[in-house]
């Protein structure tokens, strides 16, 4: 049975996924366990405008007096370029109406950088989220709040509810094993930076698996220097440098499918027709038109499948 609700807002949505609605799609699931609703609501300034986005949460804000509204902070969501000059404003507007003000924050660190305009809006994300800090009722924060260089001891009303690689839980209680229905694991990356942070995430990644995989099994990694942006994760058994070197060889040649029999049908046949209208072909026999179109139909196959590949 439910018996009380919660609203979370959220800014303006990331594109082309949001990380934050799914985080808080996670919490609705979560909540309703216990009985507890989530309704998750959006302040829609980046189409309409912050004056009349506002008008609107004053108006919505006066059916919330005395629920929890929990306002996800990322800076880019309560700004077009990382300023969130008007985000006090929401959390004084729900304050106003009676609202009990939560604030998750996602970002837990104004932005880095080193040019004039990275200081300034360093600055201004820290003002931010400090203020916000003194006008919400409780803070949120999805790391430990002792690796956070500007939240302060004094802050009591703050906590440390932590979510994905900062659980703090033993082996036996996070892994699956065992409880998916095929026996296989399923391994969700949502991203990778780029650029330097590439390849320790890479390797946060791996560890990630490797925790979970079966005595005997191998996990290799390789990411393409210098610019880190390209890599690979291989999952096998077997020996561990040939693993190795089977990654570097698919970060180099980028195969799409294992082999032929993945290959979608559509596309082979898309393909096939493709070659079959080249203009070189109009000339020749039936017979060797064939002959043509499957060698290279084999050409394009050894291009996306990997074990046709040489390496």
């Amino acid at each position: 049975m439910i018996r009380q609700g919660v609203i979370a807002l959220l800014g303006r949505a990331d594109s082309p996924t949001d990380a934050v609605e799914e985080y808080c799609k996670y919490l609705g699931e979560a909540l309703r366990d216990r009985g507890i609703s989530l309704a998750i609501e959006r302040l829609a300034w980046a189409e309409r405008g912050w004056r009349r986005a506002l008008r609107s949460l004053r108006h919505r804000a006066k059916a919330w007096k005395d629920t929890w509204v929990l306002v996800q902070y990322t800076a880019l969501a309560w700004s077009a370029r990382g300023f969130p000059l008007r985000f006090s404003s929401v959390l004084g507007t729900l304050r106003r109406a009676g609202a009990r003000v939560g604030v998750v924050y996602h970002d837990v660190e104004p932005f880095p950088g080193t040019r004039p305009i990275d200081r300034l809006r360093r600055r201004t994300q820290l003002r931010a989220m400090r203020h916000a800090m003194h006008l919400c009722d409780v803070a949120v924060f999805t790391v430990p709040m002792e690796k956070l260089s500007w939240v302060k001891p004094q802050y009591s009303h703050s906590v440390f509810i932590p979510v994905g690689a900062n659980l703090p839980v033993a082996r036996e209680s996070v892994s699956r094993k065992g409880t998916a229905s095929d026996g296989k694991l399923n391994v969700g990356v949502f991203s990778v930076t780029g650029g330097s942070a590439t390849q320790r995430e890479i390797s946060e990644i791996v560890e990630a698996v490797r925790f979970e995989a079966d005595e005997g099994e191998i996990l290799s990694a390789y990411v393409h220097p210098p610019a880190h942006k390209l890599g690979a994760l291989l999952h096998a058994r077997g020996n561990g440098d040939l693993a190795y070197q089977l990654s570097m060889h698919i970060a180099a040649s980028r195969p799409l499918y294992v082999s032929r029999d993945d290959v979608p049908a559509a596309e082979v046949a898309a393909e096939r027709d493709i070659q079959e209208k080249q203009p070189d072909l109009a000339s020749k026999p039936e017979q060797v038109r064939e002959k043509i179109v499957e060698g290279r139909l084999d050409k394009w196959l050894a291009e996306q499948v990997l074990l046709e590949q040489q390496w």
